[in-house]
């Protein structure tokens, strides 16, 4: 039954985030290392951390799973080469997560200021470019080792971007934006699941949905990247996205 749902899901036509998801490490690289030559293409960080803190609003960390630069890196070029070990409970932590987003805020923050004061005109903008290709290259690098050495996806529970993205995700919650537009991982027919554990298996976060679905009819954690990879691989086909109201 597997190998045929793994076949089908290899046939389907692709959504455009998943088309996008595949192809998104092109960016990482285009920023990170084309960036090292052409600063200018720094830029595009600050509007890619618009759109990721808006969409948080509306779906969490929908951003992570679906459209991710980095996530698509880990994803399909170094997942191969993984050694795919247990994600530490350290690196799952607040604390861990704090100090690394006061750590690039405070870099950001001291190379921005040292921008302003030292440059003008367009070799403001291209020093301003470079502060943020340097922190891309940095995250693909750091990410990348600990996608090797651990977990594709560990570099996710520390990344800047994904505590940011959490902070926005409980605004959303507050304000009651999430509660219509935020999708969650549900079963389609409740008897459908046999506890087999195969989304626990293939979770790229290592979580598993279908415990917490049993709890609580929703898969509630804010940890879920919506990446779907549960449901492509649920041997029953019974895992699906749905609104929370539905």
């Amino acid at each position: 039954m597997e190998k045929a749902g793994s076949i089908a899901i290899k046939n389907k036509s692709l959504t455009f985030s998943e088309r996008f998801q595949r192809y998104a490490w092109i960016l990482a690289l285009l920023i990170a290392i084309g960036g090292q030559f052409l600063p200018h293409l720094g830029l595009l960080v600050p509007v890619i951390m618009l759109i990721l803190m808006v969409m948080s609003l509306h779906k969490g960390k929908y951003w992570c799973g679906n459209y991710c630069p980095h996530g698509s890196f880990f994803d399909h070029l170094i997942k191969p080469w993984s050694k795919k070990l247990t994600i530490p409970k350290v690196l799952r932590s607040k604390a861990v997560m704090l100090t690394v987003l006061a750590i690039f805020m405070t870099m950001i923050v001291y190379r921005f200021i040292h921008v302003m004061n030292a440059m003008d005109g367009m070799n403001r903008f291209a020093g301003l470019g470079s502060i943020f290709v340097n922190i891309y290259l940095m995250v693909l690098i750091l990410g990348g080792l600990l996608a090797l050495l651990v977990s594709p996806r560990t570099w996710c529970f520390a990344c800047p971007m994904g505590t940011i993205q959490s902070f926005f995700h409980t605004v959303g919650k507050q304000i009651g934006i999430t509660q219509k537009k935020e999708q969650k991982i549900a079963f389609r027919h409740p008897d459908g699941c046999h506890s087999c554990g195969k989304c626990e298996k293939v979770c790229p976060v290592q979580l598993s949905p279908y415990k917490g679905i049993i709890d609580t009819q929703l898969f509630d954690n804010a940890y879920c990247i919506k990446c779907k990879t549960c449901i492509q691989h649920c041997p029953s086909r019974t895992l699906c996205l749905r609104l929370q109201n539905e």
